[in-house]
């Protein structure tokens, strides 16, 4: 577990950022407090969480206190990363090849090249 990351306890307050986050970018780690591979992307996602909190907030959220999001996003590798923009879940390119016919009406993009990554909100 972090100790610089917040972490989301229950679905009521897991609920409250997703809607309650406007114009940022959420990013919910989902794992368990005691894996070793949780915690190195806790250190990575604590070091990163200043430099990105202009644009992202980044939340911790324990697999089996959520257990409804954990069957809803079909988490089944620990840890795992789901993200949200204003609201709506997000799918993240991670620089794989993706046909422009899969992707649907894009409705907001935000990059940041200093890391990499491309989000983009789909309807």
């Amino acid at each position: 577990m972090s100790l610089f990351l917040p972490k989301l306890a229950c679905k009521k307050d897991i609920d409250e950022v997703i809607k309650g986050v406007a114009e940022k970018v959420v990013v919910l780690r989902f794992g368990r407090d005691e894996d070793s591979v949780c915690l190195q992307l806790d250190e990575i996602l604590s070091k990163t969480a200043h430099d990105l909190s202009n644009m992202a907030s980044i939340y911790i959220v324990d697999v089996d206190k959520a257990p409804i999001y954990t069957r809803y996003f079909d988490i089944s590798y620990i840890p795992s990363t789901v993200f949200f923009f204003n609201g709506q879940h997000m799918k993240v390119d991670y620089g794989g090849p993706k046909p422009a016919r899969d992707l649907g009406r894009i409705t907001h993009l935000t990059t940041s090249s200093a890391y990499g990554l491309c989000l983009w909100v789909v309807q």
